[in-house]
């Protein structure tokens, strides 16, 4: 399972960078054995020449986690078919629903499920060790 939250972290970071490339990403799993697991780690993409800084981040993993092995499948098949522009899907939830039907020959509760976990991942950046702001996707 910790290689599946490590594939996910790193397609998600993929997917809302996707106009550049991932320079620096590391991650660390913290408390993997309490009911409350955490994922940390730092991230930084080729066009983050601002302060060139990497950015940290936290993400407490849902105990919840039937859905993650095609979350990651749909995350990708969104980053394959350009259908990002920064943390906004570019297509309609349906369409996008249609287009991963027909090519995936997933069914529609795979499709709602994958997508709602998606749409749920609250990753946190943290600076100076407080959370700030979150990644998250969106239409």
């Amino acid at each position: 399972m910790d290689n599946l939250y490590i594939q996910l972290i790193f397609s998600f970071f993929r997917l809302v960078g996707t106009k550049s490339e991932l320079r620096v990403f590391n991650v660390s799993i913290l408390d993997k054995l309490s009911t409350s697991a955490k994922l940390s780690g730092s991230v930084l993409w080729d066009d983050d020449l601002i302060d060139d800084v990497p950015q940290d981040y936290i993400w407490y993993i849902p105990s919840d986690n039937r859905f993650l092995y095609d979350t990651v499948l749909l995350i990708n098949f969104i980053i394959e078919h350009r259908l990002i522009d920064g943390d906004r899907i570019t297509i309609t939830e349906d369409e996008l629903k249609k287009k991963i039907i027909i090519e995936n020959n997933w069914n529609e509760n795979k499709f709602v499920n994958a997508l709602e976990y998606l749409i749920k991942l609250d990753i946190r950046m943290v600076d100076n060790g407080e959370e700030t702001a979150s990644f998250y996707v969106h239409f």
